[in-house]
């Protein structure tokens, strides 16, 4: 049966289609106009950023398509490694088969964002509607697409992947949950595979499918036999794990923990007295970025979904939400823990933001079909009021003090509207809790049919998306004046992408430098230009832990490597100020940079290339 029948009514998506247009269009037509529309919008937003500047992530995963693309192994600055998630890369690499010119393949990459993205609304539609009316459900791809976190499309990141690969898990394992058919479970566990692939974070859904097979509806008796029930039909995945454990110890004696990837020196460096307050303000986050009644609205489902006689579609919901945010809040929050300790000297990794909504974000379609199907059924208004007001309490513990040191952080878009408040950190904490307050109370005091919360979510997703696309695309102004030449590819321009290029870069002495602005002529270098294979470090190293090479000034002013070797590259890309001693092949004015000819060796001493 499908469970959406079970749904009285759809006040909300009824009173926004008065004319029953879309009771008349197939919802197949509806859903791709809603891809369709989405594609376009943000394939246009796309286009207006003119650089990457999430550096490093930015370079990485470019490197790591491009090393695929190629042929070759995931490698970044030619060093192979799989430490990093690979969907993405995989799926972007298109955009540097087809174009050799590396600008032209970072404008493809960015279409192919955009349509990647948007396809999220298609897991998302289906898995609504499995709780929800296909007004609804439409309604909730439509949100899926509008959430400010479309504009990493913007961006060379993991989380454009990430996102709809990790609905589609959670599509999969409803279905499996609802009949769980050996064949069902198989297409879960490769779901669950390729989100994890892409970021390990989503192995938490393995346990979330573990404790939504017992929670779900139909399973009845005492605790025990309910365990019994539960695990005969996650027969598959538990198999799996099972294997990929033993492997683990097979291979290497490897830790379990290693499954876990970067995740896994979080686990093993775990602060358990740090955790509680993370867990907090990891939901402050979530609360934030969704306007805080989606959350609360799945809450109050998740209470009242557990009492006796509640309705089986409510218990099937809550089955899969409340792991599914646990497991999720609780993964980032471990690593949150671990990012925001790292010292700084000792790794070169600048010290992280506690809070990580962009790792979160993936719930919020989940969030909105609680909200739809709060409203469709309108629980206990004593339960929703305690939960709103636990929501409000709990926004008292957002780092505030963070957010104010930040001019803009791509890893937190929900902060954007309130930094624009000229008030101090502790009046921005309670504006922040009088505005959730009085949005909770809107909730409440809100009649059936009315359109007010749902207006509110809306509206607060597109404000904030605008604030984040205006912000990203001036952060990337910035870092194309900071790095960018006078063209993107003006280094192969002046050798031909086939030739070898090292950038000498001098940094004042020390272990590691803190990150700044001028850097970014090494990153966008690198990133544009197919000849660039090598960083040299003069003094510190750079930020973020690339490999490079580590380079002195010997005797005649040559550099010469940690044995005492001259190095030898054919040419070198320095700054002017850097004052090589060899030919110049091409002068960059805006970056102040130049490309040299080097005769076997490199010699520092000459003359200033850019007077």
């Amino acid at each position: 049966m499908d469970l959406a029948t079970a749904v009285p009514g759809d006040h909300v998506a009824r009173t926004l289609d008065r004319r029953g247009v879309i009771a008349r269009v197939r919802p197949g037509i509806l859903l791709a106009a809603v891809v369709a529309a989405s594609f376009a919008v943000w394939a246009l937003v796309g286009s207006f950023v003119s650089s990457p500047w999430i550096y490093a992530d930015e370079l990485i995963y470019s490197d790591l398509a491009r090393s695929i693309a190629a042929g070759g192994p995931p490698s970044v600055r030619g060093a192979t490694t799989y430490a990093y998630g690979l969907g993405y890369p995989l799926v972007v690499s298109p955009a540097w088969v087809l174009f050799r010119n590396l600008d032209h393949a970072y404008a493809a990459a960015r279409v192919l964002n955009a349509l990647v993205m948007s396809l999220a609304a298609v897991p998302a539609y289906f898995l609504a509607r499995r709780f929800l009316t296909q007004r609804s459900a439409l309604l909730v791809a439509v949100f899926t697409v509008a959430v400010p976190s479309m504009v990493y499309v913007t961006t060379i990141m993991t989380e454009v992947a990430f996102y709809p690969l990790f609905l589609l898990a959670l599509l999969a394992m409803q279905r499996a949950l609802e009949k769980p058919s050996a064949s069902r479970q198989a297409i879960a566990l490769v779901a669950i595979g390729l989100a994890a692939a892409t970021k390990v974070l989503a192995l938490g859904l393995l346990v979330a499918w573990l404790v939504a097979a017992v929670l779900q509806p139909g399973v009845d008796g005492d605790m025990r036999r309910r365990v019994q029930t539960g695990l005969r039909a996650v027969w598959i995945p538990l198999g799996a794990l099972a294997l990929g454990l033993v492997g683990l110890a097979i291979v290497g004696g490897r830790s379990p923990i290693d499954l876990f990837g970067a995740y896994g020196a979080a686990l093993r460096n775990l602060d358990l007295t740090a955790l509680p307050l993370s867990i907090a303000q990891q939901i402050d986050a979530l609360l934030l970025y969704s306007a805080v009644l989606p959350l609360v609205a799945t809450a109050a489902i998740a209470v009242v979904a557990f009492r006796r006689g509640a309705n089986t579609t409510d218990r099937s919901f809550a089955a899969l939400a409340i792991p599914t945010v646990t497991m999720t809040v609780g993964g980032v929050a471990v690593f949150a823990v671990y990012a925001s300790g790292i010292d700084y000297q000792a790794t070169g990794i600048p010290r992280a933001f506690s809070v990580y909504e962009r790792n979160l974000f993936v719930l919020a379609p989940l969030l909105f079909i609680g909200l739809l199907r709060w409203w469709s059924r309108r629980p206990s208004q004593r339960v929703t009021a305690v939960a709103g007001g636990a929501a409000v309490a709990l926004l008292v513990l957002y780092p505030w003090t963070q957010v104010a040191d930040e001019a803009a952080n791509p890893q937190n878009l929900a902060t954007f509207p309130w930094v624009l408040w000229p008030v101090p950190v502790y009046g921005l904490s309670v504006l922040v809790v009088l505005t959730a307050a009085f949005v909770v109370a809107a909730l409440l005091r809100s009649n059936a049919g009315s359109r007010v919360p749902i207006a509110i979510v809306g509206v607060w997703l597109g404000f904030v998306s605008l604030l984040a696309v205006a912000i990203f695309e001036g952060a990337a102004a910035q870092a194309n004046r900071d790095g960018v030449g006078t063209t993107a590819t003006w280094i192969d321009d002046a050798v031909g992408p086939n030739a070898r290029v090292d950038i000498v870069w001098r940094e004042p002495a020390g272990k590691f430098a803190k990150p700044s602005g001028r850097q970014r002529l090494v990153w966008a270098s690198e990133f544009f230009n197919r000849s660039v294979v090598a960083v040299d470090s003069l003094g510190a190293w750079l930020p973020f832990g690339l490999s490079s090479r580590a380079v002195h000034v010997g005797r005649d002013g040559v550099l010469v490597d940690a044995r005492g070797h001259p190095i030898a590259p054919a040419y070198v890309m320095a700054p002017c100020a850097v004052h090589v001693d060899a030919p110049v092949v091409a002068v960059d004015r805006r970056t102040q940079a130049a490309v040299y000819r080097t005769s076997g060796i490199v010699r520092l001493g000459g003359a200033a290339a850019c007077s």
